[in-house]
């Protein structure tokens, strides 16, 4: 346990970093750039994650188990990570190509053209950045400090190289020359720490590993149905403006977010060998974590909702106190989202049952695909904001319906701990 809490309290800083910057970079350019730019400029971003879907594939979740396995073997570990690397930039030129075509012949998203080319060091950045071998080998106080590094050295750029609406392009091109910079200091350290050295990637690796993250790739594809999907498609129904509101509420809310994502990192190793030797210790651990993650995940939606428009104005300046009941709408999700990650990473899929996953995820995709359009049409972010609440309350009242069947003593063990949350 004493290793799991250091983990998750390193995890914590880069977390913390990725919370207070967005925080410091986000309202100046929501500010100087004006709802409809700053809409652009959030669309944008929505759409490259298309590109990093792809690109990340499933390697993520499945090369850190792999990793654990192999960190005593650096021949081995050498042709993994150089294996994932290759795949990576492969799947990227692939995506590429299909998102460009779209955006130039789509009329509403023709805008983003120019500004796509200047979001591709994001792009290489963010799937360069080998956060699934620091966290394998263990070494998260130097995944903490690439983090905060690159993060930090983005906030004099922007503060120096956008000052207005006609400084969209330099605000993309500045983060991702961010994104690029924190990659590099993470391969740097890879390069000093790890002693991994060029091995070429073979058919069987390459086979192996896309195999092993077939199912997170499609649950992946499946979540983002119900979140990037989500803004393009408000983008495309409801322009740049509504754009504006639903990323202002839904940034406010991912901070509270974000701070979970310490706890299922660090949690994700330890759950992966549990799962394997003693499922019971499993439960045990998740019995202990769920009261935290209730506990603040409630109070933190109870101070979004009571001061929802005090912190619009805050952070995000006059022109966005429209984004107020979307914030209303968003505010508890992240305790949502919590147990369906608990649920569905830490002991479905860590126990080789992504297929179970993968048929909720997909169940709530279809919920999704169904009910964004309309919503969207009749209440704008609002719309889009009760279609991703629900979506993501379906996806894990049937999760915890999977693991309470094919775990049966999952829901006696955890029980206790709502016991233990309403005392």
């Amino acid at each position: 346990m004493a290793t799991l809490y250091k983990n998750i309290s390193l995890l914590s800083i880069i977390q913390i970093a990725n919370v207070l910057i967005p925080l410091a970079t986000l309202p100046y350019l929501a500010r100087v750039m004006g709802t409809e730019t700053f809409g652009q400029y959030a669309l944008l971003f929505a759409v490259l994650q298309y590109v990093i879907l792809v690109a990340e594939y499933g390697f993520n979740l499945s090369t850190t188990k792999k990793i654990v396995n192999v960190k005593n073997d650096i021949s081995q570990l050498s042709r993994v990570f150089w294996t994932v690397m290759l795949c990576k930039l492969v799947l990227l030129c692939i995506a590429w190509i299909p998102v460009w075509v779209l955006v130039n012949i789509s009329e509403k998203f023709r805008s983003l053209q120019e500004l796509m080319i200047w979001g591709l060091p994001y792009v290489v950045g963010f799937i360069l950045f080998p956060h699934w071998l620091l966290q394998g080998l263990d070494l998260m106080k130097e995944m903490a400090v690439a983090s905060v590094v690159g993060r930090v050295a983005l906030l004099p750029m922007l503060y120096y190289g956008v000052n207005g609406p006609e400084d969209l392009s330099h605000a993309v091109g500045l983060t991702g020359l961010s994104a690029c910079l924190t990659a590099f200091i993470a391969l740097w350290v890879v390069s000093r720490k790890t002693g991994v050295q060029w091995q070429r990637p073979d058919r069987n690796s390459i086979h192996s590993s896309i195999k092993d993250g077939a199912y997170i790739f499609a649950s992946s594809v499946a979540t983002n149905i119900y979140s990037v999907s989500v803004v393009v498609l408000l983008g495309y129904a409801g322009g740049p403006v509504e754009v504006a509101r639903f990323t202002v509420a839904d940034k406010l809310r991912q901070a509270v977010q974000v701070m979970l994502t310490p706890v299922q990192q660090a949690l994700y190793p330890r759950m992966s060998e549990l799962m394997v030797k003693n499922p019971h210790e499993a439960f045990k651990l998740v019995r202990k974590i769920l009261p935290i993650v209730f506990s603040y995940c409630t109070f933190s939606g109870l101070v979004l909702v009571i001061a929802a428009d005090w912190l619009i104005q805050l952070i995000f300046g006059r022109g966005y106190e429209s984004a107020e009941p979307v914030l209303w709408v968003l505010a508890f999700l992240p305790l949502v989202v919590a147990i369906s990650g608990l649920l569905g990473v830490q002991i479905l899929t860590v126990s080789d049952r992504q297929g179970v996953v993968f048929r909720s995820l997909l169940m709530g995709a279809g919920f999704c695909v169904a009910a964004i359009y309309p919503l969207t049409l009749l209440w704008g972010a609002i719309g889009a904001a009760m279609t991703v609440f629900l979506t993501e309350l379906l996806i894990a009242l049937l999760l915890w319906w999977a693991v309470e069947r094919e775990f049966p003593e999952f829901g006696t063990i955890v029980r206790r701990a709502s016991r233990d949350v309403s005392v």
